[in-house]
């Protein structure tokens, strides 16, 4: 990257200045800028005053949408009115570069991005590439693990990581996309050479308003690929095979009915699951039928993008995320923690269960604050319909009152629920009450660390909590 003046920038955006300061560093976050940086601040954030008054503070430069009069240092504040339009300028221009010159797959869907990302970054690394990974609240190169705000990073925090990726060499990113990332034109500057659509239902209507509108934003993903770009689709979901009726170059399909990647003789157990692709049978650790559907697109991607057949043994090293229908213990019951946060992706997951269980069914989960009020129902008479115990609980409540989520939770018509406010309380009582033969599924916060209350994070993980109850509980067992 070539050091950039801030004259240049300014410059390019039509504003008269004759800084020559070279700027450090570029990014819209005020904690992650120091002296002599730009910062990007547009007046809409609720917090705005309080952010561009740190970044001011550390002795950064401010370019603002609001016009701002108080003397900091000459020159500090600098307005530009089209501040929205110009950031794809500005980070092409700092950057010097359109995109990313390595290979980018990106990965879309109302459920298992995670996955996905996860499987296909585990079977490139088994082929000895190095990848990138970016994805729900993390970025890691195999080596080096940093934590992130969101599924898709915003454009200049995305920048950055695109940098450190060309930096050290990496050929490969794999990464998730959400349809926040496509609305808010996050990724304007990117071309990718696959896109993998696992499912479109419906999610985040707090933000999109209607399933129609949340819809239309994930088939903008077509607008991203290159040329001779891959679009593998799934065609046994209603939603993702309405892209289909896109026309596309390169469009692949997965299924188990008619499809390029045929899924054929699945078969799923508490332990695993077996299916035939292209004539040859594999096994993998994996629980559920989804994530046989997220592991063919997986395969499916590495053969049409990188030209690599993988062995069926080479599936076997293949291992779930934590937090993502992860199994913590089968003995002395069955406990499964999954990230499901969604009506369909917690079905599917009941769905399976109950081929496999011998007792009963415990479902335990909550619904986050400030977000679609409309699923909180859904969810909740999903949970019922399925299990034999509902148990609804505290998820990420956020600025929103807990009362009133699980209010509006227990509006289903069905009645085989409790309520307990505290999750650990939730989850201690109920491996109590549950016999050897029973599965408990712990469901929506899968491996986060943290419970968001009142815009305060407090340290919760659903695995450790599990792990300290049983401890508790071990003369129980006996």
């Amino acid at each position: 990257m070539e050091t950039r003046k801030l004259s240049d920038v300014l410059h390019l955006l039509s504003i008269t200045s004759n800084q020559d300061v070279y700027l450090c560093g570029i990014s819209n976050h005020s904690k992650a800028v120091s002296k002599d940086w730009l910062f990007i601040s547009e007046c809409k954030h609720p917090n705005y005053y309080d952010y561009l008054y740190e970044a001011l503070r550390k002795g950064a430069y401010v370019l603002t949408d609001q016009p701002y009069t108080k003397k900091y240092r000459k020159n500090q504040v600098i307005y530009d009115p089209k501040l929205q339009e110009n950031h794809i300028k500005i980070l092409s221009f700092y950057y010097a570069w359109i995109g990313y010159d390595g290979k980018l797959i990106g990965i879309t869907g109302t459920n298992g991005k995670s996955s996905v990302a996860s499987y296909l970054t585990q079977l490139l690394r088994l082929k000895h590439k190095r990848v990138l990974r970016i994805g729900t609240h993390l970025v890691e190169d195999g080596c080096i693990y940093k934590t992130t705000k969101n599924t898709t990073p915003d454009g200049y925090l995305l920048a950055n990581i695109l940098q450190y990726a060309k930096q050290q060499n990496i050929p490969y990113i794999v990464m998730e996309l959400s349809s926040h990332a496509f609305e808010q034109n996050r990724l304007s500057f990117l071309r990718f050479d696959c896109i993998i659509v696992t499912t479109i239902t419906s999610d985040h209507l707090d933000f999109h308003k209607t399933k129609c509108h949340y819809q239309h934003a994930k088939q903008k993903c077509r607008w991203y690929l290159k040329d001779h770009g891959f679009l593998i689709v799934n065609a046994d979901d209603v939603g993702s095979s309405s892209l289909l009726f896109y026309p596309h170059r390169n469009m692949i399909t997965v299924g188990t009915k008619k499809a390029h990647f045929l899924i054929k003789d699945i078969s799923c157990n508490q332990y695993g699951a077996s299916f035939i692709l292209q004539q040859t049978r594999y096994h993998t650790t994996l629980l559920g039928i989804y994530n046989i559907y997220n592991v063919v697109f997986a395969l499916s991607c590495m053969q049409c993008v990188f030209y690599e057949l993988i062995e069926r043994n080479e599936l076997l090293k293949i291992h779930g995320e934590p937090g993502r229908m992860q199994c913590v213990c089968q003995k002395p019951v069955t406990i499964w923690i999954d990230y499901a946060h969604t009506t369909t992706a917690l079905k599917a997951l009941l769905e399976f269960a109950n081929t496999v269980k011998k007792g009963k069914i415990y479902t335990i989960f909550g619904c986050g604050g400030n977000r679609d009020i409309q699923k909180r129902k859904e969810m909740a008479t999903v949970a019922c319909q399925y299990s034999d115990t509902a148990v609804f609980t505290a998820d990420n409540p956020r600025d929103e009152p807990l009362f009133n989520i699980l209010k509006d939770m227990c509006q289903t018509c069905l009645k085989n629920y409790e309520v307990y406010e505290n999750r650990y309380f939730a989850i201690n009582n109920t491996i109590k009450k549950a016999k050897e033969s029973d599965i408990i599924i712990i469901a929506g916060k899968g491996n986060e660390k943290t419970q968001e209350i009142e815009g305060n994070f407090y340290p919760f993980h659903d695995e450790t909590c599990v792990i300290d109850c049983l401890k508790k509980e071990e003369e129980h067992w006996k």
